[in-house]
């Protein structure tokens, strides 16, 4: 019985069509393998979809989510803004966490932050970086409350370093009653978030000022646009304030060229990007007063590039002893001007106390300090009711120069708008520098002209300079806030245009076409090129990879303030230094495409020769 069995079997194989049928079934069950796979793969593990959209769990139920399986991690500049992962913030000074009972709502996430004057944030961290493309135009959702006091809340998230969404502050005062808060996904995409590699999907630190404040947040997700939550209140913004829409600017009008007769553009900044570009610009940091008892700190993350625009923001928002926040940006070391052209396009904040400034500095002052330098004052405007129609262009010098004795001199002019203010959307502030005068604009209206010679006072007005572009919150010019001014305030930039006396240089003629080889068997020596080729960008590849240079936070000092505006800060900190970086996963040959077709065509080949 056995022997006849295994007769019709041999018999069966051996038909042509059988093997083809065997062939199909086997191409069939590969490819529904495939699919299982890419169906199943880790960034889609632990979301759930229903009626109300798909879900991705950061923080339910006492737990964080699968999908962040590096657990939770903390960077703290107590640290040097180092990190701690996954030890309660033992080797944390500023930031603890734990897992408490809260009534009604079972096991929450509990931080608390000390009253050192230190910042520090949480972040929940994945293994490996994820695909979350399809969570555009969603929202990540959390429930959040303090256990005493009151503070605001920060929410960002991180991708592959060095990319990074900004700071997203929900206007929502975080008290002991629990809330419910929508971070909409594209506002962290524009501000600079890549979906397609998330590495820590919730990052989240009370506002400045704080001291000393606890969270407990529960039911952290990120939920895809079909159910996502509208955030009424919206983040960064105000709806009384009449500069915070950056769409609900005026001035279409009011633009410049990108080339003018007898000059080259030197440099430029559109800020086309998602963030500050640190290799033209750097921050002033700190609450000196800045010379002028002003009533703000300078720190980075007032600073944002959003939508094709510069940003730098003017909060409410205690901070390193200072009742009010903002930033102060600098070309300082990296880029320069002399004589030529400085076109900057902007649409200008307003309010009592209000104080923007685009403005520059002689690249020698951190050698001779201020005034010795010489100042030159772009554009000055000083918010309050009568005052947001005019703008002023003003250069400062000491008397005598560098050997002189302090003897601080200024001339100005300003000009005046016809209608309406300065506040109301863009215009192009610019500046005109030759060797023997200093011509002052708006919108292409000169309004004030300053001669220069070489005499030791105004010497300096011929060397380079370097840009300056800040809003100050309070001072001995602009007085200080008083009940009418609404916060926040925005100082907009379009672009920054410098331009030099010249010509555009002559473009280099095209290299000569090397002589094509010679050879008995060309083919043979393009495929061994080809390999070469392919073997050294390879290696290339290979070496690229393989180099992570971490990123660290600078340790700057603070040098002595001057008599006007010369108080320096450290060194910037980017935030996104703090996520650690890993090397790429390497992709499982069994997830890839290539093996069903391979199993196909070698069934396919034993059939052919069985024939």
């Amino acid at each position: 019985m056995k022997k006849a069995v295994v007769d019709v079997l041999r018999e069966w194989l051996l038909n042509r069509k059988a093997l083809v049928f065997l062939w199909l079934a086997s191409c069939a069950l590969l490819v529904t393998g495939q699919d299982a796979v890419e169906r199943n793969a880790p960034d889609a593990l632990h979301t759930n979809a229903d009626s109300e959209g798909e879900v991705l769990v950061v923080v339910d139920g006492g737990q964080i989510g699968p999908a962040w399986g590096n657990g939770i991690s903390a960077w703290d500049q107590a640290i040097d803004y180092q990190s701690c992962s996954n030890d309660g913030g033992a080797a944390c000074p500023t930031v603890s966490w734990n897992w408490v009972s809260a009534a009604g709502r079972g096991e929450v996430f509990r931080a608390s932050w000390a009253n050192n004057n230190q910042d520090a944030a949480i972040y929940f961290q994945t293994l490996n970086p994820l695909n979350l493309t399809r969570f555009a135009g969603g929202v990540v959702e959390f429930d959040i409350r303090t256990v005493d006091g009151e503070s605001r809340v920060i929410v960002e998230a991180v991708c592959v370093y060095p990319c990074a969404s900004g700071s997203y502050r929900p206007t929502n005062i975080i008290t002991e009653n629990w809330q419910r808060i929508a971070v909409p996904v594209d506002w962290l995409v524009d501000s600079g978030l890549d979906l397609g590699k998330v590495s820590d999907g919730f990052v989240f630190r009370p506002s400045e000022g704080h001291r000393g404040i606890t969270f407990e947040i529960d039911d952290v997700l990120w939920r895809t646009a079909s159910g996502g939550l509208v955030d009424e209140e919206g983040g960064d913004s105000d709806s009384d304030n009449p500069t915070a829409d950056l769409d609900d600017l005026d001035g279409s009008g009011n633009v410049s060229p990108k080339t003018y007769p007898g000059m080259r553009l030197g440099w430029a900044d559109e800020f086309n990007g998602t963030a500050l570009d640190s290799q033209l610009w750097s921050h002033d940091i700190g609450g000196s007063g800045w010379g002028n008892n002003e009533s703000q700190y300078y720190r980075p993350e007032n600073t944002s590039v959003q939508s094709g625009y510069l940003v730098i923001t003017a909060e409410k928002d205690p901070f390193g002893g200072k009742e009010y926040t903002s930033s102060r940006i600098k070309t300082e070391g990296a880029k320069s001007f002399t004589y030529g052209r400085v076109d900057i396009r902007a649409a200008l904040p307003r309010g009592q106390g209000i104080w923007p400034a685009l403005w520059s500095l002689g690249t020698n002052f951190s050698e001779v300090g201020w005034p010795y330098s010489g100042e030159i004052d772009i554009m000055e405007m000083i918010g309050g009711s009568g005052r947001e129609t005019e703008v002023h262009g003003t250069v400062h010098w000491n008397e005598g120069g560098l050997n002189a004795p302090y003897n601080h001199r200024f001339q100005g002019g300003k000009i005046r708008k016809t209608s309406g203010s300065f506040s109301d959307g863009f215009n192009v502030f610019s500046l005109i520098r030759t060797e023997n005068q200093i011509q002052w604009l708006v919108n292409d209206q000169i309004y004030h002209s300053q001669n220069i010679d070489n005499s030791p006072s105004l010497a300096p007005f011929r060397k380079p300079f370097f840009l300056i572009l800040n809003v100050a919150v309070g001072g001995n010019w602009p007085g200080y806030p008083d009940a009418t001014t609404v916060f926040p305030q925005r100082l907009v930039v379009d672009y920054v245009r410098v331009f030099e006396f010249g010509s555009e240089p002559e473009p280099e003629p095209e290299p000569e076409p090397e002589p094509e080889l010679t050879s008995t068997a060309p083919s043979r020596l393009n495929q061994l090129m080809s390999a070469v080729g392919k073997v050294r960008g390879g290696s290339a590849k290979g070496e690229a990879a393989s180099s992570d240079p971490q990123a660290k936070a600078s340790n700057g000092s603070n040098s002595p303030t001057s008599r006007r505006r010369i108080a320096r800060g450290s060194n910037t900190v980017d935030y996104t230094d703090a996520a650690p970086t890993r090397d790429p996963v390497p992709v499982p040959v069994a997830d890839t495409p290539y093996l069903p077709i391979t199993v196909c065509l070698l069934a396919l080949m034993l059939v052919r020769k069985l024939r």
